[in-house]
């Protein structure tokens, strides 16, 4: 045989599949983290910080560590970049935007369920804002809510923005 055509041979071999039988497959173990995945992306679209959505989901039954919860929350922020917005600036006393946060659970310590909303009110020149916890979001709750709002910033702005309320 020539040297040259033993040579091309010997590139065409693939070597793997003469150590390993022809079934070269890395074993990929699962992931600890798949279980929480859902739990994780609610956690971080709520604001929670890593450290405690590591120890929330230790409570769950996790039994990873939290570099990898870490590593996971950093992939989740970085897929979901901010998208662009754009600041209108009004003059004083101009506008203000009235919003609801609304049905949100708390729990007790004996396990009793709480429903409440928040009214929130925001000036647009200052930025100012004001909360009031409401049990529900019928309009004499909102005309009420806002009363209390035009006497904590001592008047009433010439726009009021609302973002989409059924209320109004």
């Amino acid at each position: 045989m020539e040297y040259l055509t033993i040579r091309k041979d010997l590139r065409n071999i693939d070597l793997k599949s003469l150590y390993f039988g022809g079934h070269y497959k890395r074993r990929v173990p699962p992931s600890l983290i798949e279980n929480y995945k859902s739990i994780i992306e609610d956690k971080l679209k709520l604001g929670c910080s890593v450290r405690s959505i590591y120890y929330f989901i230790q409570l769950k039954g996790y039994q990873g560590s939290y570099t990898t919860v870490k590593r996971y929350a950093r992939l989740i922020r970085e897929s979901c970049k901010h998208k662009a917005t754009i600041r209108i600036e009004t003059t004083p006393g101009l506008s203000a935007q009235v919003d609801w946060k609304e049905n949100l659970k708390l729990i007790s310590r004996n396990g009793e369920v709480f429903t409440i909303n928040i009214f929130l009110y925001i000036l647009g020149y200052s930025r100012m804002k004001y909360l009031q916890l409401t049990v529900d979001r019928l309009q004499p709750t909102l005309f009420e809510c806002l009363n209390h709002a035009f006497e904590k910033f001592g008047g009433v702005p010439e726009e009021i923005w609302f973002d989409n309320m059924k209320t109004v």
